[in-house]
Order: structure tokens, then sequence, then C-alpha cells
């Protein structure tokens, strides 16, 4: 069972990491709406007509990563840096 939650939550943060977006649960997509009372349709406010939601946790997910691996990418960034002001 515990094995089951850690294969589920690690399969949940590698698809908020790669895909962040998913359609909107309102309008599914639509980006419009029907009003409750007469036929008109008008924007829909959740997705604020972009017919995309961000999927849950994707921000904190996103923010973690980057904060992990940010620091990676930077210390290679300087030393690729060095090497090019060395060959100058």
């Amino acid at each position: 069972m515990i094995l089951a939650a850690s294969l589920w939550v690690l399969g949940y943060g590698t698809l908020a990491l790669v895909k962040p977006n998913r359609s909107c649960p309102r309008c599914y997509g639509e980006k419009v709406v029907r009003k409750k009372r007469g036929k008109g349709m008008r924007p829909c406010a959740r997705c604020h007509a972009h017919g995309r939601c961000r999927r849950w946790g994707a921000v904190r997910i996103h923010r973690m990563f980057w904060a992990v691996a940010g620091d990676q990418f930077k210390g290679a960034r300087k030393a690729d840096r060095a090497d090019r002001e060395e060959w100058a």
C-alpha cells in the first residue's frame, strides 16, 4: 500500500512538472459557459477564457524543482562562461 501511494505521488509530481496545465473543469476547455438564466454564453470565470487551469500543486512542484536544480544549472553556466573567457 505504501509503495502504491509512493508511486502515485511520484507519478503525479512528474506529470505536474511536465504538464502543469489541464483542461478547465468548469468549461471543459470550451472557454465559455452558459449563463444561469437565459440562453446566452459568457467567458469562463475559472480559466479567464483560456480553457486551461493549473493542476493542483503544480506551482509548488515547479518552485521546489527549480530551487533544487537551479543551483546546479547556475554552476554549470559559470563554468562554461569561465571556459569561454579563457579562450577569448
